[in-house]
């Protein structure tokens, strides 16, 4: 049997073989730490649970282990080493990259970490090989502003959509899912005009959901509920799944069809093709 299992499970066995009946002194592995650790991890509180049932290492050892690893301020050199090794084997054309990013908190200043004796600040940015040519994050007034004085700074010629680092242009892009959600919300509060005499209205998308709701015996929105348009509920607001739905083929679909029947006003398939 002690063949069949494998070495975590092998692992576990042995520390509870090693260390049952001991109040003090008891003895843990590098490899019975880290299987703690990751459990404790994923769910603090059910590990608290185990340990009450199983032989496991303590929190505080857990939390003496998690102080020894070397975490600093700016990029880990582990795993940009690895990064550049992988880069390394990459063709031209597969180093071109786009950075994702969503905005954090920043503090100027330096501070000193006793336990490791360094002082906390400073910034190495590296360099990889990789070619950044733009940069996605979500619209939040944060990244906005952010990205508005990179361009500013960096763009002598205007036009807010990109900027030069390093003789290199990066444009600026925002994530699909949050412009759907954006386009949504603006169309909460006001009708869209994308072209001359053309305009969009949620007024036609609910009016549709409503149709399909009452006419279609087979119906085509069934994903759709009728609470998703309470302009007036901010969680709404804020899910994109939902704006996605409502600015999706399906609709545009259902709209079309309503109005080739006279069901909606013709003006109605502008929202449709918008």
């Amino acid at each position: 049997m002690h063949n069949e299992l494998n070495d975590v499970t092998k692992n576990f066995i042995n520390s509870q073989l090693r260390n049952v009946n001991k109040t003090n002194g008891k003895r843990w592995t590098t490899e019975d730490k880290a299987f703690a650790l990751s459990l404790y991890k994923r769910i603090p509180r059910l590990y608290r649970y185990l340990e009450n049932q199983f032989e496991l290492p303590s929190i505080r050892t857990l939390t003496t282990v998690l102080s020894k690893i070397p975490f600093a301020s700016g990029l880990n050199p582990a795993i940009l080493n690895y990064l550049k090794t992988q880069v390394s084997q990459m063709t031209e054309l597969e180093k071109f990259v786009t950075i994702a990013f969503d905005e954090i908190s920043f503090a100027k200043g330096f501070y000193y970490v006793g336990n490791k004796q360094t002082i906390c600040g400073f910034e190495d940015l590296g360099h990889l090989g990789l070619k950044v040519i733009a940069t996605i994050c979500d619209q939040g007034t944060t990244n906005q502003a952010a990205l508005s004085a990179l361009c500013n700074e960096t763009n002598k010629n205007g036009g807010g959509y990109d900027f030069i680092i390093n003789n290199q242009t990066v444009f600026v892009i925002y994530d699909v899912p949050h412009l759907f959600k954006n386009t949504r919300n603006c169309l909460i509060k006001c009708k869209i005009e994308f072209g001359p005499n053309k305009f969009a209205k949620l007024g036609h998308i609910q009016n549709a959901y409503e149709l399909d709701l009452k006419v279609r015996t087979y119906k085509q929105l069934r994903k759709l509920k009728q609470h998703y348009f309470n302009s007036a509920d901010s969680y709404i607001k804020m899910r994109v799944k939902i704006a996605v739905q409502q600015l999706s083929e399906s609709f545009a679909a259902a709209i079309e069809t309503f109005t080739a029947v006279g069901l909606m006003p013709t003006e109605a398939s502008h929202t449709a093709e918008f």
